[in-house]
């Protein structure tokens, strides 16, 4: 009898709980009260937080952890012309660095019909073989001298070089045929490599506490007030992905100070970050539904 007199005062006193915290507001409209809204909107808050290192994760997963998935991106990024003419810059220092008289009399004219060529699908490869290689100096932190080897490149470039400046391509040429073009020193590139490795798994967590803090008002509240709260979680993580590119950006600006290694950067970056933006913008649709779908429905009267 006495230990079902205790069960009995034990489910009481839950029950005296759960409508201490979930009880509707007087007016009975089911909204909360003041006095018990600060407890879901730190579940808010921290769901916010906690879901917007989630979406880094996912997105690093999905793009900068995955080779081919990076290669693609980048490859892109080398494709656009403010790209391909630091690339071209690049090639034409370094393939005239002996020749520091040559180099100064094509270089602006050179330039250009260089980062024409790798604009052209018969140099897509070259473009390829350059992405690869950033995926493995940026996100693997290997210590990789970016190169190319191509003939092709070099013979239209010494062909350009004749043109230009007749009885000079002789600077082009090597006794085994062709050179080693050097890109980028291994100090100009920075490594991700660490912060990459801390995001997997602390963004896994986050996502999974966060999800867990997201669905909590909603499954125990279960009215419009808790659904709304919801739909503004992916609004806050927008906004905080928003100054998380704004100030990578700037990050990568302070760690390359080289000028033509600076744009490629920068450049990948950009296509990588309007991937970013495309999965946040599905979240925040799922949000916006949310909040219209609290503002349109029936109030759930609870227990």
């Amino acid at each position: 009898m006495a230990g079902h007199g205790c069960d009995g005062g034990k489910r009481s006193f839950a029950r005296e709980i759960d409508r201490a915290v979930t009880a509707p507001s007087p007016n009975g409209d089911g909204q909360l009260t003041q006095t018990r809204r600060w407890p879901w909107r730190v579940c808010v808050v921290l769901a916010v937080l906690l879901l917007f290192i989630g979406n880094l994760e996912l997105w690093a997963y999905r793009t900068i952890s995955d080779t081919s998935r990076f290669v693609a991106v980048a490859e892109d990024a080398l494709a656009r012309e403010d790209v391909r003419d630091a690339l071209a810059t690049r090639i034409v220092e370094s393939l005239l660095a002996d020749s520091p008289r040559l180099l100064d009399r094509v270089r602006d004219t050179l330039i250009p019909i260089v980062s024409g060529l790798l604009g052209t699908d018969r140099f897509q490869a070259v473009l390829v073989d350059i992405a690869a290689q950033l995926h493995r100096a940026l996100t693997r932190g290997e210590q990789v001298l970016v190169t190319i080897r191509s003939q092709a490149l070099q013979d239209a470039i010494s062909t350009a070089v004749r043109v230009l400046a007749p009885n000079q391509e002789s600077a082009l040429t090597q006794a085994d045929g062709t050179l080693a073009i050097n890109l980028f020193a291994t100090r100009d590139l920075p490594s991700y490599q660490r912060e990459i490795a801390i995001l997997r798994w602390t963004g896994l967590a986050a996502g999974i506490i966060g999800l867990t803090l997201l669905l909590l008002p909603v499954l125990v509240r279960r009215d419009r007030a808790s659904l709304r709260l919801a739909g503004l979680v992916p609004v806050g993580i927008a906004l905080l992905t928003v100054i998380f590119m704004v100030v990578a950006e700037r990050v990568i600006d302070l760690q390359v100070r080289d000028g033509p290694t600076n744009t490629v950067v920068a450049g990948i970056a950009d296509e990588l970050f309007e991937l970013l933006t495309l999965q946040t913008l599905a979240a925040l649709v799922i949000g916006i539904v949310l909040v219209a779908s609290s503002a349109i429905g029936r109030p759930r009267q609870t227990a």
